[in-house]
């Protein structure tokens, strides 16, 4: 399928891309459907310790570490460079300032993609994730110029090993590297096992601390404003008229190695999360493109989730980088997310996963992260998961449903009309519903410093 066909809402060129504040603020974002994610600058630059290429729940769904932080690519023509990258550094230097070169960014679908102008040549890079797996892809293909001699690529390879809200101290990580031709391995976070792979072209060590990045969106947060990354290798490749070489950084076993085939892949997926809205809702047929964008952008925060019995569930991740999923987000979002977009059996798969969190006719408002209990200080989250069933049965017409969902919509009634934990019950004199407990926020004001609830709200 071609990309041609895939929304192309997001272009801008030179004048933007070229003036690093503008570059820097305008930020891309990627997400596999198991609580990962890839982010980054226009520029190429890192302003938040949540910036990278691969930053996965290595204890999921919520426990994300930083493994790859970057791949800096320099171009090389035999006789002259040019980096295509873009570093800030806490002395306030900006060396190399690589986002000069950049001719335009887009976003083809949910791909980003890149076009640098060197002299006359003509390189482009695109950075995409596979969907239900830790990979991440960078690639390269040379787009136009009459290069004299063979080109190539060098990119430093630098990652991490460490909880996305922190910062790494040079000396934190100490991996064990295996080397082969074509690849890098080492050992992240236990026996997690991570690969840098060298597509058309090849791979070495090489061992450095790159010290003092600065972080300038963490300034601005009140939070540590530098970090450091590892170097552990640099990855020569060849670059060839319409031919992609690039970089797999990689948790799977056996990674998809054929650059071509893993984005036609993700280009027809793009294109059927599209075609289902469309097939749903007939009135999308005539959308603009920005409507089929928010399409595709919404399908990032569906996520897996095992359930209490270890089966495979399906929940709503409540937004990048910082959270997890919550039931109140969830519940609201899920009409939008799920149901207009056509994804029936996603919709009913996370109402059954909730389904069996329920307690005491609460639904959790937080979910539990490895090793830990559900938090189910919410006044209102169950209230929207019946009113989320309400749109579930309304749209797609199946009250067959009903009956094996009934006992639970049920139960949270009761609960609420009989009292339940944090002082939720009905008022017998007027059938409003209170809520009030000492220390705990129950309504999504839910901000709290130790033990201080800043909005109570009883």
């Amino acid at each position: 399928m071609s990309a041609s066909t895939l929304p192309r809402l997001i272009h801008v060129g030179r004048g933007l891309c070229g003036e690093l504040g503008e570059a820097e603020r305008r930020e891309w974002w990627l997400a596999n459907g198991l609580g990962a994610y890839a982010a980054g600058t226009l520029s190429g630059s890192l302003t938040r310790r949540y910036h990278g290429l691969l930053v996965a729940p290595l204890d999921p769904p919520l426990g994300r570490r930083l493994v790859v932080a970057k791949a800096d690519a320099t171009l090389f023509d035999g006789e002259r460079e040019w980096p295509l990258f873009t570093n800030r550094w806490s002395d306030g230097a900006v060396s190399p300032a690589g986002h000069v070169h950049i001719e335009q960014f887009r976003l083809e679908g949910s791909t980003p993609v890149w076009q640098f102008a060197c002299a006359d040549l003509v390189i482009e890079q695109r950075i995409w994730m596979e969907p239900g797996e830790h990979t991440t892809y960078v690639a390269y293909r040379l787009m136009g110029g009459t290069p004299p001699s063979p080109i190539t690529l060098r990119v430093a390879l630098l990652v991490n090993d460490r909880d996305h809200h922190h910062v790494t101290r040079v000396g934190d990580i100490d991996p064990r590297v295996e080397a082969q031709s074509d690849r890098l391995r080492m050992t992240v976070h236990g026996d997690h096992r991570l690969q840098l792979i060298a597509v058309g072209g090849s791979v070495r060590p090489d061992r450095q601390w790159i010290e003092g990045l600065d972080l300038t969106m963490e300034r601005y947060r009140g939070l540590e404003d530098s970090d450091n990354h590892l170097q552990v290798g640099v990855a020569d490749l060849e670059l060839a008229p319409d031919r992609w070489c690039g970089l797999v950084a990689s948790l799977a076993e056996t990674p998809n190695e054929d650059l071509a085939l893993s984005l036609e892949d993700l280009c027809r997926r793009d294109r059927a999360l599209v075609d289902r809205a469309r097939q749903a809702h007939p009135e999308f047929r005539q959308a603009p493109d920005w409507i089929e964008q928010l399409l595709l952008a919404a399908d990032r925060f569906v996520i897996e989730r095992d359930l209490r019995d270890g089966s495979e569930g399906e929940s709503v991740i409540a937004g990048y980088p910082w959270f997890g999923d919550w039931g109140r987000d969830t519940m609201i979002a899920l009409p939008g997310l799920t149901l207009v977009t056509g994804r029936v059996a996603t919709s009913r798969r996370i109402l059954e996963t909730f389904d069996g969190f329920v307690d005491q006719g609460l639904l959790p408002n937080l979910f539990p992260g490895t090793g830990s209990e559900p938090a189910y200080n919410s006044v209102d989250a169950a209230l929207w998961y019946i009113e989320a069933w309400r749109a579930f049965v309304e749209t797609t017409g199946d009250a067959a449903v009903i009956p094996r969902i009934y006992g639970t919509l049920e139960s949270i009634i009761g609960h609420y009309r009989d009292g339940t934990r944090f002082g939720i019950c009905m008022d017998p004199e007027d059938g409003l519903i209170a809520a009030a407990a000492p220390g705990v926020q129950l309504t999504w004001m839910d901000a709290k410093a130790g033990d201080w609830v800043v909005t109570p709200r009883m």
